[in-house]
């Protein structure tokens, strides 16, 4: 299918969600959206933080899927895969549960600090902020060896 929307003020990702969203679509997946040009990969995932009020938006790559997370969140069926729980500018009072590296009521900066690279310890990982954006990573692959080793 083409869709023929001469606004140039706004990207061809944007035309798509805007066009899901008059069809009320709720959730959209994404794919590849991180194998080419990082300056345009950044744009779209600047672009899922101003409509993830409107649609769900997750993208998927080879390596994890990642979405912006509401300010509650849980997932189920993680133990062994890899999180990272990345600021989108800042996000405050955060807390972990499942997490081998839990966090308990700090803040997260995308100049100072994130929370990249952490690993489900449990089968249901939660997470919880109060303020900000937090744009999670959730790898595909289980992490066992990284697992077995710190556990």
């Amino acid at each position: 299918m083409f869709l023929i929307d001469t606004d140039q003020y706004s990207t061809d990702f944007e035309k798509s969600l805007n066009y899901l969203i008059s069809l009320g679509a709720l959730k959209v997946f994404v794919f590849g959206a991180s194998e080419g040009e990082m300056d345009h990969f950044l744009c779209n995932i600047s672009i899922a933080k101003n409509y993830k009020q409107k649609i769900e938006i997750e993208f998927i790559d080879i390596y994890s899927r990642y979405f912006f997370i509401p300010k509650k969140f849980a997932v189920s069926g993680v133990v062994g895969k890899m999180f990272s729980v990345m600021p989108f500018g800042y996000a405050e009072n955060i807390y972990y549960n499942g997490l081998r590296y839990p966090l308990s009521g700090e803040s997260l900066s995308i100049d100072t600090n994130t929370g990249a690279r952490n690993y489900a310890t449990e089968d249901k990982v939660e997470i919880s902020y109060s303020s900000g954006d937090i744009l999670l990573f959730i790898s595909h692959r289980k992490y066992k060896d990284r697992l077995d080793a710190i556990l």
